[in-house]
């Protein structure tokens, strides 16, 4: 019996759940521009609820994690890599449908109903920070978006375009290539935003994890002092992140530890069919959550003051529009489209 073991489908889902749940927290919480909008529970000088969303922005790694390790799968399980042109229209094409579908359907709103206009968004020249946002590309460019969350279709975006040489280098045993490749990035680190180079790790990380998979420490369902180790590494990573000025290696570690915990944890169906069904709409509620949140409906989603009731309030509310939009899809037979 092999001593490795990989992701299933749902465990990714559920995985991507908990991290859309970490990242709608980072959002509420952890902006100093909300702070005054909830109440916060003060431990001395420190409020505890805007620490801990402060933390939650490790959700970044586990969904960077996450794709290294998928594209990986996908790619190993489909034969190969295949051309490089036939590789970036399919990935690219996938990701940027998603994105231009949520643009069409909540930036004309934003700017005739909200009264949020471009000008207002992106300050000046308009004429050309417009069209480098339609294509996902504002961050690499200099200027948050329309959407100041779409940042990370920039990362998602460069981390894709990088992703053929790195799997190549690690698949092939290319040492020289893997050390080329990031002398390079080191140098184009003076030139690219601080946001998006150091993501380069977890995503490496996931490549990594996607050829070799996950050392089967115990078997499933058994290692309760396994799962209680991997329990106090998950927390202590997660609140580590505080007090490290690089925080990046300890958002990795947690976004491995995390998938150990998913596989030790006996958790019930209902739990893990509800985290796998959040996870199904994470692209969606990303894309979309800081229009509902932060643009248009601040007053009434931070109306309850209460943490736990604004956190709910937002989840109910993004999930209903997410699962409206899925409808949509549907109607418009969109996977079709992106199949072509």
């Amino acid at each position: 019996m092999s001593n490795r073991y990989h992701l299933s489908v749902d465990e990714t889902f559920m995985l991507k759940g908990i991290a859309l749940l970490l990242l709608l927290v980072h959002h509420l919480f952890g902006i100093n521009r909300f702070v005054g909008l909830y109440d916060d529970i003060f431990i001395g000088s420190h409020g505890l609820v805007n620490e801990i969303g402060k933390c939650s922005k490790a959700c970044v790694s586990i969904f960077v994690f996450l794709s290294g390790y998928g594209l990986t799968r996908k790619v190993e399980l489909t034969g190969g890599l295949g051309s490089l042109d036939v590789f970036y229209r399919k990935r690219m094409l996938k990701i940027l449908a998603n994105y231009w579908l949520i643009w069409l359907l909540f930036v004309p709103i934003g700017v005739l109903v909200f009264d949020r206009s471009f000008d207002m968004a992106y300050h000046s020249g308009v004429a050309w920070k417009l069209p480098v946002d339609a294509c996902g590309l504002a961050y690499l460019f200099g200027f948050y978006g329309y959407n100041a969350t779409w940042w990370f279709m920039s990362c998602i975006i460069f981390l894709y375009l990088l992703f053929p040489f790195l799997y190549k280098a690690i698949r092939n045993r290319q040492g020289l290539v893997l050390v080329s490749t990031f002398a390079v990035l080191f140098f184009l680190m003076h030139y690219m935003p601080r946001e998006i180079w150091p993501y380069t790790i977890p995503f490496l990380v996931g490549i990594i994890l996607g050829f070799s998979g996950f050392e089967k420490t115990v078997s499933e369902g058994g290692g309760g002092k396994m799962l209680m180790t991997v329990m106090f590494l998950v927390v202590a990573l997660f609140f580590e992140r505080s007090f490290n000025p690089f925080p990046i290696l300890s958002d990795t570690f947690f976004a491995v530890s995390l998938c150990y915990f998913i596989k030790l944890c006996p958790s019930n169906i209902f739990v893990r069919d509800v985290f796998s069904f959040i996870g199904k709409h994470s692209m969606n509620i990303f894309l979309f959550h800081t229009f509902i949140y932060s643009h248009w409906f601040r007053n009434i989603i931070y109306a309850p003051r209460n943490p736990i009731l604004i956190f709910l309030l937002l989840l109910f509310v993004c999930l209903f529009i997410s699962a409206a939009i899925e409808q949509l899809k549907c109607i418009i037979k969109f996977q079709k489209i992106i199949n072509i």
